[in-house]
């Protein structure tokens, strides 16, 4: 009797053991969902003005005050990146200033707070100065 129980006792440890590391590798059917990042909505325009480069953006519903910036590239590689601080609220803009404005495909990307928003080119050429 007393090997009978001692089995008992020990297969009763081993599926505790086995069925415990069941909890650690729980994956749920449905996943949680995720918050909504941004909130924003961003209308630009990426314009040329004699030698510069100008990005205006109208951001609208934005949740807080946080920071909008611009990554200017020219072709392949960044020629311009700023920042500016927005308050919370609707309708809020920032515009920015780039130069100079030489020939070259040119693309301007908005984020908000790191989440990017939006993308406009620009391709700036001698028929198009």
């Amino acid at each position: 009797m007393g090997v009978r129980h001692a089995f008992k006792w020990l297969g009763s440890v081993f599926a505790v053991v086995l069925l415990g590391g069941c909890a650690f590798t729980f994956w749920p059917i449905i996943p949680e969902a995720l918050p909504d990042q941004s909130g924003v909505m961003a209308v630009e325009s990426l314009t040329r003005d004699g030698s510069n480069i100008l990005v205006h953006v109208r951001l609208d519903r934005v949740p807080h005050e946080g920071f909008v910036s611009v990554f200017l590239y020219r072709d392949d590689a960044k020629v311009g990146e700023d920042s500016k601080l927005v308050a919370a609220g609707d309708g809020q803009e920032a515009s920015f200033s780039f130069d100079p404005a030489v020939l070259g495909a040119y693309r301007a990307i908005v984020f908000f707070d790191g989440i990017a928003l939006r993308q406009s080119e620009l391709t700036v050429s001698a028929a198009n100065p």
